[in-house]
C-alpha cells in the first residue's frame, strides 16, 4: 500500500504530501544516506538516493590465506577476490615424512586446523610404496606414520628347507618363513670332512674340525686349529730375509711377502741391485765399533760422518764425568769448534794441568 512509505530513501526525512499511488516517485532528501554497506563495517557516505548503494571504497588491508602477507585495496573486493600470496608453507603432512609445497597454505601458520568439509591440504595423497616384511610386495595404503600393516597377500606353493626334507603346506600368507630343518646339513664340504651344521640356505659356515696346521709364516705346527680357519699366525718373529740381503725381517709371523713389491710389478732384482728394506743399517763403524744408524744402505758404503752415539768421558782424577757425542769419524779439519762445544757440556770448567 502507498500508504505505508512516509520516509525519504535513507529514512530521515518525512515525505510532505501523502502518497497515492504505488507508482508515486519517493523523493529525496539531502542529508547523508549513511546506511550499512553489505561489506557490515562501512556506511554510505552519499546523499540521499534511489535504489543499493554502491560498493565500499574505503581501502582496507586485505591479508592472504596463511596470514603472513597484506595488500591494501577497496573494501568490496575483500570479500570477492581471494589473495594469495607466494610463500610456501613447508609444514609436514600428516604422514610425518613429506612437506606441504602449496603456496599461501591456509594451515601454514602455528597450531592451524582444518576446517569444513574441504579437502585437507595436509593429507597425504603420496603412495606409500615401502617393501612389507615379507620383502616381495609393497605397501598399498597411500603415505602414513608408523609401520606398515602386514601383507594381504596369500602364496600358494608349499615351503621348503633347503634340503626339502621339512615343508609347510599351503596355502600361507605371504612372508612365512621357511621350515626350519633339525637334519644335517648334506652339502658336501671342500675339506672332505662331514657336515657339523643343520640344514640351511646360503653358503656354509667354516669347517670346525680340530685338525694340526702350520702357521703362515711357516714356523710351527699348530694343533687343535679349527680346519675352516685362516690365516693362522704364531708368536714368532718372521725371521726371513729382507730384500736387501742384509736383515731380517722382525714382523710377527704374517703371509709372505715381507716387502711390498715394486709400484711397476717388476722385480727389486730386474734393475740389478739390491733395494733398501727401511730398516736401521746397524752395521759396527770401523773407529768406534758403533752402530751405522741410517736407514739400510745395501748398494752403497756407509757413510763417512761422525758417529752421534753418547759416550761418557772422565778427567783424569775420575771426579768429573759427562755424556758427550762419540765423534769418531768424519772429516776433521783440525780447528777447535768442535772440542769447545764438547768443553761447553762439562758439569765444572776443567783446570790446567801444572807440569
Amino acid at each position: 500500500m502507498p500508504g505505508k512509505v512516509t520516509t525519504c530513501h535513507c529514512g530521515k526525512t518525512m515525505l510532505e504530501e501523502k502518497r497515492a499511488s504505488c507508482l508515486d516517485p519517493i523523493a529525496t532528501c539531502d542529508k547523508v544516506c549513511e546506511k550499512r554497506l553489505p561489506c557490515g563495517v562501512h556506511r554510505c557516505k552519499g546523499t540521499c538516493h534511489e535504489g543499493e548503494c554502491p560498493p565500499c571504497l574505503v581501502r582496507v588491508e586485505q591479508r592472504c590465506r596463511c596470514g603472513s602477507s597484506g595488500q591494501m585495496v577497496e573494501c568490496y573486493k575483500v570479500s570477492k577476490e581471494e589473495f594469495r600470496c607466494n610463500k610456501p608453507c613447508g609444514r609436514k603432512k600428516n604422514c610425518g615424512r613429506h612437506r606441504c609445497n602449496e603456496c599461501c597454505c591456509p594451515l601454514s601458520k602455528p597450531f592451524a586446523q582444518h576446517q569444513g568439509d574441504s579437502m585437507d591440504p595436509h593429507f597425504c595423497q603420496i603412495p606409500c610404496g615401502k617393501k612389507l616384511r615379507c620383502g616381495q610386495h609393497g605397501c598399498q595404503h597411500l603415505c602414513h606414520s608408523g609401520h606398515c600393516d602386514p601383507c594381504r597377500e596369500i602364496i600358494f606353493s608349499e615351503l621348503t628347507c633347503a634340503c626339502g626334507r621339512s615343508s609347510i603346506p599351503p596355502p600361507q600368507p605371504c612372508g612365512t618363513p621357511t621350515p626350519s630343518c633339525p637334519h644335517q646339513c648334506i652339502v658336501p664340504q671342500p675339506c672332505g670332512h662331514p657336515a657339523s651344521h643343520q640344514c640351511h640356505f646360503g653358503d656354509c659356515p667354516p669347517c670346525v674340525v680340530p685338525v694340526t696346521r702350520e702357521c703362515v709364516g711357516g714356523h710351527v705346527m699348530l694343533r687343535n686349529i679349527p680346519c675352516g680357519s685362516k690365516d693362522i699366525r704364531c708368536n714368532q718373529p718372521c725371521g726371513k730375509n729382507r730384500q736387501c740381503g742384509l736383515h731380517a725381517c722382525a714382523r710377527p709371523c704374517h703371509p709372505p711377502p715381507c716387502d711390498p713389491l715394486p709400484a711397476n710389478g717388476e722385480a727389486s732384482s730386474s734393475s740389478g741391485g739390491k733395494v733398501s728394506c727401511g730398516q736401521l743399517c746397524g752395521v759396527p763403524r770401523r773407529e768406534c765399533k758403533h752402530t751405522c744408524n741410517p736407514p739400510c744402505h745395501p748398494s752403497s758404503p756407509c757413510p763417512d760422518v761422525r758417529c752421534e752415539h753418547r759416550a761418557t768421558i772422565t778427567c783424569s782424577c775420575g771426579r768429573i764425568s759427562t755424556a758427550v757425542p762419540c765423534s769418531a769419524g768424519g772429516a776433521y779439519n783440525g780447528d777447535s769448534t768442535f772440542d769447545i762445544s764438547v768443553m761447553q757440556q762439562l758439569p765444572m770448567p776443567l783446570q790446567p794441568v801444572i807440569i
